[in-house]
């Protein structure tokens, strides 16, 4: 089985062109398929697959959100609290706003105060 594939709506696939390896070394090298037989598979495999897919466990998005919170707290701007992460700004904002969902403030010193009465910041 190839390490990648794609589909395309119900009738169109794609495989690698060269198997093993990575998407980004081969995306541009691969044949497309229009077999109905196989796009079948290659979809049902695809929804086989999802079905058993977990998070991975290193990739907490809380831990993200709990960080821009605590950089905050400590003065820090988007653009400091981005450098700081080895992230962009737009991910710092996209965090704030899960932040703020998550709190359910209206605004960022809301979200500030929420976050230090749950014990956040610490």
């Amino acid at each position: 089985m190839p390490s990648w594939f794609m589909t395309a709506g119900s009738e169109t696939a794609g495989l690698p062109a060269c198997w093993g390896g990575n998407l980004p070394d081969h995306a541009y090298n691969f044949y497309l398929v229009r077999t109905p037989v196989i796009v079948g598979v290659l979809s049902t495999l695809f929804t086989e697959l999802w079905a058993r897919a977990q998070p991975l466990p290193w990739a907490s998005r809380a831990d993200g959100v709990r960080q821009v919170l605590r950089l905050a707290a400590q003065g820090l701007c988007d653009d400091s609290i981005a450098r700081q992460l080895g992230v962009s700004v737009r991910t710092v904002r996209a965090r704030w706003a899960d932040a703020m969902t998550e709190l359910g403030a209206q605004s960022r010193f809301r979200a500030g105060v929420e976050a230090a009465r749950r014990g956040w910041l610490r």
